[in-house]
C-alpha cells in the first residue's frame, strides 16, 4: 500500500473521479512508447499536434498533500505499527541523504500511484463492475 488510506474506488465501485482510467491511458501510452520509443516523437513531441500522455495532476497532488502531511506529523491514517511505502520512501531519505529528496519522494509516489493501482485495482474493478 502506498498510502495509509482508502481511496473510495471499490467501496463506490466506480472509478468517480476518472483517476483510474487516467492512470490507465497512462500506462498504454508508457507501454506503447516503451516498445517503440520513436513513437514518442510522433505523439508527445509532435511540434504541429501534441498527444501525449493524459495529465496526472489529481494523483501529482495526492502524493504531494500525502508526503506533506505525513512530514508534518497530520496524517491520521498513518499506523507506525504498519508502515506503507510512503513512510519506507522517508526512512530512505534519512538513511540516503546524497541520493533521496522529497523531490525523489514524489517520483517514487507516482510510480507507485500511476502503475501498481492499475495493474491491480482498476483491472479487479472493471472485472467486478
Amino acid at each position: 500500500m502506498t498510502f495509509s488510506k482508502k481511496f473510495g474506488y471499490m467501496k463506490e465501485g466506480s472509478d468517480f473521479d476518472g483517476t483510474l482510467a487516467i492512470a490507465d491511458k497512462s500506462i498504454d501510452y508508457l507501454g506503447l512508447c516503451g516498445q517503440m520509443p520513436w513513437m514518442d516523437y510522433w505523439l508527445d513531441k509532435n511540434p504541429i499536434y501534441p498527444i501525449g500522455p493524459p495529465n496526472i495532476s489529481n494523483v501529482t497532488r495526492i502524493a504531494i498533500e500525502s508526503m506533506t502531511a505525513r512530514l508534518k506529523g497530520e496524517d491520521t491514517n498513518f499506523v507506525p505499527e504498519k508502515p506503507d511505502f510512503l513512510q519506507y520512501f522517508i526512512e530512505s531519505k534519512s538513511t540516503h541523504p546524497e541520493i533521496v529528496d522529497e523531490g525523489k519522494i514524489i517520483g517514487y509516489l507516482l510510480l507507485n500511484c500511476r502503475f501498481l493501482p492499475v495493474l491491480s485495482t482498476s483491472r479487479l474493478l472493471a472485472y467486478t463492475v
